[in-house]
Parts: structure tokens; C-alpha cells; sequence
């Protein structure tokens, strides 16, 4: 290893070593815990534009933050989460991939209202939802790598 770089590598997570309560859980389903037994969605709703960029401003942040958290656990020889925006659409839109499946968020606006809404390979997604919170990524993760 060249001089000044540094190389990280998880082989098991401590709880109570720096690590955070998500990645405790991420390392408790690798070791071969269950995942989340539902998500938590709400059906969608609309909102006002301001109100709805707040809400996927929350969500896209945490969806990047629970991603590199559990991509951290797995390290380098299991299948990792990715996490893309997709680009060229009327819309804003991301989507979270993992072993089991994916997760796409989509904000859209017409007539100065917004709507958040959720579609997934998931089988307990039905159309019209969306999460109910930010923090829902962290079950939404974990269920995409439970595959």
C-alpha cells in the first residue's frame, strides 16, 4: 500500500465502536437477523412545491447516507447498494438498488402541487405510496439486501 493511502475494510461490526445504530443493524442481517418485516409507507398526498422539495431534499440525503453506511458494513466481497439519479426525465427521480430488488422516488408537480411517491420491485409496495419518513431508508435498505 503506497504511503498516505489509507485503506478501510469492515470484517464485523462493534456496537459501541464508532459505528452508528444502522450500521449495527445492517451487520445483525448480514450475520443472518431478519429484515424489516414491512416498510413503513403512507399513501401518497399532495403538497405544496416548497413542502415537497423539503420532504425529497430529506430524502435523497438520507438515502445517500444509509447507502454508504451499509455499503461500509458489506465490504469489499459482498454485493453492494447503489444509489442513482435519474436524469433526462420531467421529474426528480432516484432510485436505490440492492441484491433483492429496488426502490425508485419520484417527486412531480403540476398546477403548484407536489406529490412524492414510491414504486419498487418490492412486493409489499403497492402504487400510490411513499415512505412516511426519511428515516424509512434505513428498512428500505435493509430489505434490498436481504436477496
Amino acid at each position: 500500500m503506497s504511503e498516505g493511502h489509507v485503506h478501510h475494510q469492515w470484517h464485523h461490526v462493534v456496537p459501541g465502536h464508532g459505528v452508528s445504530q444502522f450500521m449495527e443493524r445492517v451487520q445483525v442481517l448480514v450475520d443472518g437477523g431478519p429484515p424489516p418485516a414491512e416498510l413503513p409507507m403512507v399513501m401518497r398526498a399532495p403538497r405544496s412545491i416548497a413542502d415537497a422539495n423539503d420532504e425529497w431534499v430529506a430524502q435523497r440525503a438520507m438515502a445517500e447516507q444509509v447507502v454508504s453506511e451499509a455499503n461500509a458494513v458489506l465490504g469489499p466481497d459482498r454485493a453492494h447498494l447503489e444509489l442513482e439519479d435519474e436524469v433526462g426525465r420531467p421529474e426528480l427521480t432516484f432510485v436505490l438498488r440492492g441484491p433483492a430488488g429496488w426502490l425508485r422516488v419520484t417527486m412531480r408537480s403540476e398546477r403548484g402541487l407536489a406529490w412524492i411517491g414510491c414504486e419498487s420491485s418490492l412486493p409489499d409496495v403497492p402504487e400510490g405510496v411513499e415512505l412516511a419518513e426519511p428515516q424509512a431508508f434505513e428498512d428500505v435498505v435493509l430489505r434490498l439486501l436481504a436477496g
